[in-house]
């Protein structure tokens, strides 16, 4: 479906100076007029408006096309195919090649590096196949080239498919149904453990605090489903939403509750009015229900972020498991950032942290042999493997996508009325955002899709407004309550 139509929009004079008065009347203050002219807002620059009216058949399948690819990601469908349904059959490796033949027949290759990002993400893969190739192992090499054609090139190929908000609610929307078809899948194969954690055995969700924060992300990206939503639709995002927190709990990931309050208090400062109304109704009413329904152990679990008395260890041996892991998780951190300070420059290599760990606790600790394990923190991951340089480029992609995300909130809000789809995409993409950032500090998962598709979506989103002419010179007026447009 076609995003608002820019004929129903003010034109932004896009060869004035920037104004000094906002379209509000109202003089520039705050955070908003500190924020810096976009860079498709710089004088002299024209772009075309019809790209945002672009809804041909052949975009929709792109855009479906798209979303199926990114579900499947989602639902980790071929590793459910493969362990639980006894077959595998190249269905990620289809989709992808026709997802990349509807970008090349669109002709669109460029689009993507009229962001300000593309520079910077570009040099992000540079380096860490530089490292990889100076320090990893050669599979590992390989893997990193695999990782670049598969992820990596995303953002370039959404932003030649993507071209409006309603191609863009499109592929979310699907995406999002994706993460509907995780959750039920999780919900059937998944066990708690001797410990009272749970998770999804032999795949990649086998970790819980790996599980906690898919199952977070889905719950963000489900926000989708409330744009332009009837009552049984936001009937089906409540339901879904409370399934995916219920999990999410159950994992016992003390890491991700601390994500789910951080993405509570972003929704909370970007709502108004009824909608925040509506976030501490909701809280209330989740917080009794999981109350009764979350096992006693993974509460006690959840409570225990540092350290524990002796009167709290008395409540079982799993609550002393927790604790000690919370200190072992503690001392890999530690160790991490003495490996990190000891390669600055390149690091030791993507995906060789265990080994020089190993070498590290054999020579400096004197250990009889290393831990094995990953740091269970991604940034102090990609710092050891990749050096300062490796690791600011990717603190620098996740600041972009953050800041980009709200400052689109922003000007949706500003034209909320008639922007529905551009306010309730962003609001999507700025939660989703907020848990990957917040997640990935207690969850080591560097080389996946989760922040180039975060990457894509954004980019994309961020030229879908431009194209519909959404941003102007001026500060956005005070922030508007999340409207998400009529129910149809």
């Amino acid at each position: 479906m076609a995003g608002p139509s820019p004929g129903a929009l003010p034109a932004p004079d896009r060869t004035a100076a920037k104004p000094t008065v906002p379209v509000s009347g109202l003089p520039l203050s705050g955070l908003a007029a500190a924020l810096p002219a976009p860079v498709w807002s710089q004088p002299g620059r024209a772009y075309p408006q019809g790209l945002s009216s672009v809804d041909t058949p052949m975009a929709r399948m792109g855009a479906i096309l798209l979303g199926i690819y990114l579900a499947l990601h989602a639902c980790y469908m071929p590793e459910f195919m493969a362990v639980y349904f006894g077959f595998s059959i190249p269905i990620v490796a289809g989709t992808g090649v026709a997802v990349l033949a509807v970008w090349l027949f669109s002709g669109r290759f460029s689009r993507f590096f009229e962001n300000r990002i593309a520079a910077a993400f570009v040099l992000l893969f540079v380096w860490w196949l530089l490292s990889a190739l100076i320090y990893s192992f050669r599979g590992y090499v390989m893997d990193m080239i695999q990782y670049g054609i598969r992820f990596h090139s995303a953002p370039v190929i959404f932003g030649g498919i993507l071209l409006n908000f309603g191609l863009l609610r499109i592929a979310m929307n699907t995406y999002a149904l994706g993460f509907v078809a995780g959750l039920i899948l999780t919900w059937r194969f998944g066990i708690s453990d001797a410990t009272g954690r749970f998770s999804v055995p032999d795949i990649s969700l086998a970790n819980p605090n790996d599980l906690a924060l898919n199952l977070l992300l889905g719950a963000t990206f489900m926000t989708v489903f409330l744009v332009n939503a009837n009552l049984i639709k936001r009937v089906f995002w409540l339901c879904c939403t409370l399934g995916s927190l219920y999990l999410m709990l159950r994992t016992g990931s003390r890491a991700n509750l601390i994500t789910l309050l951080v993405i509570v208090a972003v929704g909370w400062f970007i709502s108004s009015g009824r909608a925040r109304i509506a976030i501490l109704a909701g809280g209330l009413l989740m917080l009794i229900l999981f109350a009764v329904m979350v096992p006693r152990s993974s509460w006690l679990r959840l409570t225990t972020f540092m350290s524990a008395s002796s009167e709290e260890l008395s409540g079982g041996e799993h609550l002393e498991g927790a604790i000690a892991s919370t200190e072992a998780r503690r001392g890999l951190q530690v160790r991490a950032m003495k490996i990190t300070l000891l390669n600055p420059i390149f690091g030791i290599g993507p995906n060789m942290f265990i080994y020089a760990l190993d070498d590290y606790m054999r020579t400096q600790e004197s250990a009889a042999k290393g831990t094995w394990l990953h740091p269970h923190n991604t940034y102090l991951d990609v710092s050891s493997e990749t050096g300062l340089v490796g690791v600011a480029f990717y603190i620098g992609v996740i600041f972009w996508c953050l800041y980009t995300n709200y400052r689109n909130v922003r000007w949706a809000q500003l034209w909320s009325a008639t922007a529905g789809d551009a306010l309730g995409i962003s609001s999507a993409l700025l939660l989703a955002t907020t848990a990957f950032s917040f997640g990935t500090l207690f969850c080591s998962i560097p080389y996946t899709g989760q922040l180039p598709f975060l990457v894509a979506l954004t980019a994309a989103n961020t030229l879908a407004m431009r194209d519909a002419g959404l941003q102007r010179y001026a500060a956005p007026a005070p922030l508007a309550p999340l409207n998400y447009g009529p129910a149809r």
